[in-house]
């Protein structure tokens, strides 16, 4: 009974991923130049119960899947898919603690890269 129970729970989780995958292949692509308002970028999944979605200036920054069009998907190890000095303002909350700390300063040269100044 136990080995059905796990295997329901494995279908359902690789379906939910399935489905997510094919989700975002149909949302829009975040387009920088088509952006006309001050741009403040969050350091994490702009979920529609965090504060930062009810304010259109945030753009999220996602590990994983992105769920909408203010939302770029983007590995904090790598290089952020932004032009120089296009950002007013960058939050991070509950994120470089995850990072490796031989990184640290690469996303943070990063972070100040996109930033303006």
């Amino acid at each position: 009974m136990l080995i059905r129970f796990k295997e329901k729970l494995f279908n359902k989780a690789s379906n939910l991923l399935l489905i997510q995958k094919f989700k975002v292949n149909f949302i829009r692509k975040f387009e920088l130049e088509k952006w006309n308002k001050e741009l403040f970028l969050y350091h994490r999944s702009l979920g529609k119960d965090e504060h930062q979605y009810k304010d259109e200036r945030f753009v999220g920054l996602p590990l994983s899947l992105r769920n909408h069009y203010r939302e770029i998907s983007f590995d904090l190890n790598q290089k952020l898919p932004l032009p120089n000095c296009c950002a007013d303002a960058f939050q991070s909350q509950d994120v470089l603690e995850h990072i490796d700390p031989k990184n640290i300063l690469n996303c943070l040269n990063e972070i100040h890269r996109v930033l303006k100044y």
